[in-house]
C-alpha cells in the first residue's frame, strides 16, 4: 500500500475529499514526525509503538570493498508491534 492507496481508503471510509483525506495523511505524518524529533514517543493503540533511540557511534565495513569505516552516532526510529497488529498478521486464513 503506498499513500494514493490509503488515500482512497481514507476516502471510502471516512467519507472524505480526496483533498481531505490528504491533508489528514499530511498532518498525521507531520505530527507524527514532530514527536519523534523531539524523543517523544508516538503509541497508536493495536498498531504499534514508534520511538526514537540514539545509535552510538561503532565501526562497520564497505560491503562491496570490505574497507573498514567509522559509522557516526545518529538517531533511529524503532517500531513495536502492538499485540493485535502481531495477531492479525499471523491469522490463519
Amino acid at each position: 500500500m503506498n499513500k494514493y492507496d490509503l488515500v482512497k481508503r481514507l476516502r471510502k471510509e471516512c467519507s472524505l475529499t480526496e483533498v481531505e483525506a490528504e491533508k489528514l495523511i499530511k498532518a498525521a505524518i507531520d505530527t507524527f514526525t514532530e514527536a519523534l524529533a523531539e524523543g517523544e514517543r508516538v503509541f497508536l493503540p493495536g498498531f504499534g509503538t514508534f520511538a526514537p533511540v540514539a545509535r552510538a557511534a561503532r565501526k562497520g565495513r564497505n560491503p562491496k570493498t570490505g574497507e573498514e569505516l567509522s559509522l557516526p552516532a545518529c538517531n533511529a526510529i524503532k517500531f513495536t508491534a502492538a499485540k493485535r497488529l502481531k495477531g492479525a498478521l499471523n491469522a490463519k486464513k
